[in-house]
């Protein structure tokens, strides 16, 4: 049990480090910054796969499924830590913009399961929502506090005081 541990941490750190590298070689980034980045989405990446496999047995899903749905989360936090750096975005704004795409991913293989929707029809309806949700997010006028508010700015008024002029 311990060399398994042992041997499955050798392996995160390993796959951590060569990430590091790679993302300090191509992005100029200093090496801290790029290993910590790479500790992130490498973390991110086990952590999902770590549960795909959960949901797969206790939901007594098809691990093919489950493992879809996780990775689309893991993939849509380390693309939102790219858009962050590489569109110097605030952080909560490409989150939000990439968590609305996984949401919409794993909303279409939920809905394809329990409608019996074919997969070609419950994923672009989704897909598109997710898209609306995350230019509207990008394009919403205002502070960085304002997005919290967006609700608000559909009907037309803000109820934070700045997000108003």
């Amino acid at each position: 049990m311990v060399l398994t541990l042992t041997l499955a941490l050798a392996l995160v750190l390993s796959l951590a480090l060569s990430l590091a590298q790679t993302l300090s070689l191509s992005l100029s980034l200093p090496l801290s910054l790029a290993l910590a980045l790479s500790l992130v989405l490498t973390l991110t990446l086990v952590l999902a796969m770590a549960l795909a496999l959960t949901l797969a047995l206790s939901l007594s899903l098809p691990l093919s499924l489950s493992l879809a749905q996780t990775l689309s989360l893991s993939l849509s936090l380390s693309l939102s830590l790219s858009l962050a750096l590489a569109l110097s975005l605030p952080l909560s704004l490409s989150l939000a913009q990439t968590l609305s795409l996984s949401l919409s991913l794993s909303l279409s293989l939920a809905l394809a399961l329990s409608l019996s929707l074919p997969l070609s029809l419950s994923l672009p309806l989704l897909l598109s929502l997710a898209l609306t949700l995350a230019l509207s997010l990008l394009w919403a006028p205002g502070p960085p506090q304002c997005l919290f508010a967006f609700g608000d700015y559909l009907l037309g008024t803000w109820s934070v005081p700045e997000c108003n002029s």
